[in-house]
């Protein structure tokens, strides 16, 4: 058997109101799981660190032998550079227009080669001290890169790729054009009506024609009735992933 087929691995990703534990054992799987958590109120950021914490002990996770632990932050705490705009010297001026970043604050960035852009990010330091303390050594990468990766190999033969990922409490609209990205957005919504209306002003502001384009659904959290909804205005649409609470997220 292959080293590779006998990783154990955990990915874990951390957003402001869900979380997602996602343990796989190449040599035993019946130990791999994958648990969700979702949460009406947006945790405290501080108190991120403890949170996960707990769910590796309650989930046994703290105490085993895995090969590779990877975190995905999935926030609004980042900003997109072209490679040929990107000085690592200036991290933090990249982000300073957006919100408010601290003096203290540590700034990351992944690079996204596909796509030749830089993807420039605050990670939660107590979450990773949290993993570090339980495995030693992780990994950490902002959500929207990973994605992004994912999404821009994504086998749709259309010019214009047009994705809405549909989370807890809030959704992305991603729109690729000839393998070039125009758009990334985030949005929070409370009904079906808030997300086909920034999906449609979306396309609006890109010159897409909904009527002559094909929208990829992701739903990692269900929505009754949006699908259906969504007809009524774009009438092609394609569902590429759909949870059912028990698996893994689309990006993995």
């Amino acid at each position: 058997m292959s080293i590779e087929n006998n990783l154990s691995r955990l990915n874990i990703i951390v957003g402001d109101n869900y979380s997602t534990f996602h343990f796989i054992d190449h040599s035993n799987s019946s130990k791999s799981f994958f648990k969700k958590l979702t949460y009406d109120a947006d945790l405290k950021t501080e108190l991120l660190g403890d949170f996960i914490g707990e769910n590796l002990r309650t989930n046994g996770l703290n105490n085993l032998s895995i090969n590779e632990i990877n975190v995905y932050y999935d926030h609004n705490l980042f900003s997109l550079v072209p490679n040929s705009l990107y000085d690592d010297n200036f991290n933090k001026k990249y982000l300073e227009n957006i919100f408010e970043i601290q003096a203290n604050d540590f700034v990351e960035s992944d690079i996204i080669s596909e796509l030749e852009i830089r993807n420039v990010y605050v990670p939660y330091i107590n979450v990773n001290n949290t993993l570090i303390d339980s495995f030693n050594q992780i990994n950490y990468f902002h959500y929207n890169s990973i994605l992004l990766k994912k999404l821009s190999s994504a086998s749709i033969e259309e010019k214009n790729k047009i994705f809405c990922i549909v989370n807890n409490k809030y959704f992305k609209v991603v729109i690729f054009q000839n393998s070039s990205l125009k758009m990334l957005n985030h949005y929070n919504y409370e009904t079906k009506e808030d997300i086909l209306y920034f999906v449609l002003q979306s396309l609006k502001s890109q010159k897409i024609k909904p009527e002559k384009s094909k929208l990829n659904y992701i739903f990692n959290h269900k929505l009754l009735g949006l699908q259906d909804f969504t007809k009524k205005f774009i009438k092609d649409i394609n569902v590429l992933f759909n949870s059912d609470d028990k698996s893994c997220d689309y990006i993995f």
